[in-house]
């Protein structure tokens, strides 16, 4: 029901959703720009799950705090059919975070303070704060600012700060 405000009014949206998934139990440190209604978070637990202050959550950005695939590899080595093994981990994003569209942050993911994730990126581990990582497995490419500098002069643009 929740998601459905998002079309008519996304600052209502963001004002339900919110407290929604803090009563869910996810841990914010502030309050994010922006999550897509069309996220996904796949929480085992969701205080496992820290979003900070003016971070954006882009569409179709799946958070995963868990894996069961090792299951499949356990099954192999050691036959045991009904045993459950997991990976389960922490997911972080810093304030001031941006996280791409069709990203997936998978157990383990600290994403820094003013980071950037390319759309479509397979994060794992560790991203530094004001770095820009991208791909699958998702690398880091560049820092922010040099980054910035580089686009202001190669597209001739003008960037605003309200």
């Amino acid at each position: 029901m929740i998601k459905c405000v998002a079309f008519v009014n996304p600052i209502w949206y963001m004002k339900l959703y919110v407290p929604y998934l803090r009563w869910m139990g996810l841990d914010f440190t502030g309050f994010p720009m922006f999550i897509s209604h069309r996220a996904r978070i796949d929480g085992l637990d969701y205080g496992l799950i820290s979003i900070g202050d003016k971070a954006v959550i882009s569409s179709d950005v799946v958070i995963v705090t868990h894996d069961f695939s090792v299951n499949a590899a356990m099954r192999l080595k050691d036959g045991i059919e009904n045993q459950s093994y997991k990976i389960v981990g922490r997911v972080e994003i810093g304030a001031n975070a941006f996280v791409g569209a069709g990203s997936i942050l998978l157990p383990g993911t600290r994403i820094g303070e003013s980071a950037i994730i390319g759309a479509g990126s397979v994060v794992r581990g560790e991203v530094p704060p004001r770095s820009i990582a991208i791909g699958n497995p998702a690398k880091v490419i560049a820092d922010v600012d040099e980054w910035l500098n580089q686009a202001k002069v190669l597209a001739k643009i003008e960037v605003v700060v309200n």
